[in-house]
């Protein structure tokens, strides 16, 4: 398994696996990505950015993330107390192929984050999910993240976590 930067002749495969993952939530019942975003535009605009990061085994993508070290504006308003003020790399838009689920490889993702925000000298992380999306919020409070309030993006409220790193 190898976590590296994707780039942009990779954007159709990263796509796909977060369609995978959209089709999978509603398989669910979960509300999450079931209007328009995300949308191609902003996995691109991951890719682009140096944002879009990827899991590939055998050279083959099978898990994608945004990992950005902006300022995140919902976060500002968040209903809650984060751990820190410092600052912080959020992840957005994390999918694992379906084919591959239940392989761990939605903590290599996380870990592989927390050691680039390290990397970086940042000891904070930030992730923000759906209130319905049960898989997400066991993964991120097995992997020691902490619920610390309410952001609303896309006139939506999500439940936000930080770990200290």
């Amino acid at each position: 398994m190898e976590f590296r930067c994707s780039q942009s002749t990779e954007i159709d495969r990263c796509w796909e696996i977060i369609q995978e993952a959209r089709q999978y939530l509603k398989d669910q019942g979960i509300d999450q990505w079931q209007n328009e975003y995300p949308d191609r535009n902003s996995v691109a605009g991951d890719v682009m950015k140096g944002n879009g990061y990827v899991i590939t085994e055998n050279g083959r993508i099978i898990g994608y993330a945004c990992i950005s070290f902006d300022k995140e504006e919902c976060y500002e308003t968040l209903r809650g107390t984060w751990k820190s003020i410092q600052p912080y790399g959020v992840i957005h838009r994390l999918a694992i192929g379906n084919s591959h689920k239940g392989k761990g490889l939605g903590s290599l993702m996380l870990h592989r984050a927390e050691e680039l925000c390290r990397s970086r000298g940042i000891h904070s992380i930030k992730i923000d999910t759906d209130q319905d999306n049960g898989a997400m919020r066991h993964l991120l409070e097995k992997n020691g993240y902490e619920y610390c309030g309410v952001v609303t993006f896309d006139n939506s409220d999500k439940i936000a976590f930080e770990k200290l790193i």
